[in-house]
């Protein structure tokens, strides 16, 4: 916005010195308008195709961080549950990766809602795979310090919560690029 302003000045004292010089040399109205017509003919589509294509190029770009960005927690995160399937983790590990993937997913929610108004929450998901593991009875029954190991039930159930997580992120990404 700054650019145009300025590049309409700049236009302005064009327009001012040429009919400064115009009275100089004693050259007819019809032809300086006729210069200063062709000027905007000129300018106006130039100015309306930078401003344009500025903005269009910095929104995608911003899409398309975004979208790389929750690609990228998603791998960490299905990381995270193949390990944690693998009983790696104990209790405290398990409770602190939960907290960090919440506040990430906090952190995507909020930008979606502020920067795109989308209302795809994909913390929702990831509180119900929390709540999911924390509150089984292979979790609460396992030694903070000791490696828990899920049951198989609980594992199916984890994996299904997992590709709605999956399918979430899709609809966000066809959304995003509505």
């Amino acid at each position: 916005m700054k650019t145009i302003i300025l590049v309409i000045i700049i236009i302005c004292y064009l327009l001012f010195k040429l009919i400064q010089f115009s009275i100089s040399i004693d050259i007819d109205v019809s032809n300086l308008l006729a210069f200063i017509s062709i000027l905007v003919d000129i300018g106006m589509p130039l100015l309306i195709a930078y401003y344009l294509q500025n903005k269009f190029l910095i929104h995608r770009s911003l899409k398309s961080y975004h979208i790389t960005h929750c690609d990228q927690i998603l791998v960490e995160y299905k990381q995270f549950i193949d390990e944690l399937s693998k009983g790696d983790y104990n209790r405290r590990e398990i409770t602190n990766k939960f907290k960090i993937f919440s506040i990430r997913f906090n952190s995507i929610d909020k930008n979606n809602n502020k920067r795109f108004k989308s209302n795809i929450k994909l913390q929702d998901i990831n509180r119900r795979i929390q709540m999911l593991v924390t509150n089984s009875s292979c979790y609460n029954n396992t030694r903070t310090s000791a490696k828990v190991k899920l049951s198989n039930r609980l594992l199916a159930d984890l994996y299904l919560e997992f590709e709605n997580l999956l399918e979430l992120n899709g609809d966000l990404i066809f959304e995003l690029n509505k």
